[in-house]
């Protein structure tokens, strides 16, 4: 069994991997010796936040 410990994260909608509360829990996970793997999405559509339609849409993987 391995000793390697890792830290996934996921940004979701409006909250990218460089906004405060994800750069900062990344920072601290690597201080603690996790690898720490960050999750992009990219061509997501434009203004998606509370609009459930487009909500739908990128979560079925139509857009």
């Amino acid at each position: 069994m391995s000793d390697k410990k890792i830290a996934v994260f996921f940004p979701g909608i409006g909250y990218t991997n460089d906004k405060p509360l994800m750069y900062y829990s990344r920072k601290l996970a690597e201080e603690q010796g996790y690898e720490v793997i960050c999750t992009e999405y990219h061509d997501l559509p434009e203004k998606i936040r509370g609009n459930k339609e487009k909500m739908m849409l990128a979560g079925s993987g139509e857009i």
